[in-house]
């Protein structure tokens, strides 16, 4: 299983740049790292 970040980045991955925007915003959030939020 991938981190939540992961499944999250794969899922927007198709809208593009909102989606990338989106990912960022969850990634800070969580603590800045991708590893952050399992």
């Amino acid at each position: 299983m991938g981190s939540l970040i992961d499944i999250l980045g794969m899922g927007t991955a198709s809208l593009g740049e909102t989606g990338t925007r989106i990912v960022n915003a969850l990634i800070s959030l969580s603590g800045g790292t991708p590893g952050a939020g399992k």
